[in-house]
């Protein structure tokens, strides 16, 4: 393994080939939701994927381009929050989704419009408000860490914030998990029920 230079932002060197390669899958995958965008329905939950999906190419190539230059913390930061955030306009697609799943699977005949004692239309607020907090928290951490070029102290303690943001933004899709396997669960007794 090439050793450190003593001024590297990073605690590795960053794979050129690796980073490409993830950046053009989630390239073709952002072409691919274009092209479904415009031939379905759901062009609000395209454009968050997309969002998401963006933010991961741009973080990937600019990953790659910092194989070269490993003493520039911009190149260091700038792939590392793009990474990290961008699964939160991800999360934020599928939860629009799949409210909207609950919504039209729901009984509207008889008026059954609740999960788990919850109305349906309070999924998707709930759950994008704690990714945008989540993304606070993040952002948050990132921004300590990186306010003394990610050495001492506040690198630590960004670092800390930053995993914590990414532990609640866990624990969220774990609840909505829950949630979505609930309703699941009730859709499918009610369907063998007749």
């Amino acid at each position: 393994m090439t050793p450190l230079p003593p001024h590297s932002v990073w605690f590795y060197i960053p794979n050129k080939g690796a980073a490409a390669s993830f950046s053009g899958i989630f390239g073709l995958l952002a072409i691919g939701m274009v092209f479904r965008a415009w031939e379905g329905g759901l062009r609000k939950f395209y454009l968050v994927e997309l969002v998401g999906i963006s933010w991961e190419v741009a973080g990937f190539a600019v990953r790659a381009v910092a194989h070269d230059n490993i003493t520039d913390v911009s190149l260091f930061a700038a792939p590392q929050s793009l990474i990290v955030l961008a699964p939160l306009w991800i999360a934020g697609g599928i939860y629009l989704v799949s409210s909207r799943m609950v919504n039209a699977a729901s009984n509207a005949a008889s008026g059954e419009r609740l999960i788990l004692r919850m109305p349906v239309r309070w999924l998707t607020p709930i759950f994008v408000t704690c990714d945008i907090v989540t993304l606070l928290i993040q952002v948050t951490g990132t921004s300590v860490a990186a306010s003394q070029n990610w050495e001492g102290s506040p690198a630590t303690i960004g670092s800390n914030i930053l995993i914590a943001g990414l532990a609640a933004q866990t624990a969220a899709l774990a609840v909505f998990i829950s949630v979505i396997s609930s309703f699941a669960g009730s859709r499918l007794y009610v369907g063998l029920r007749g």
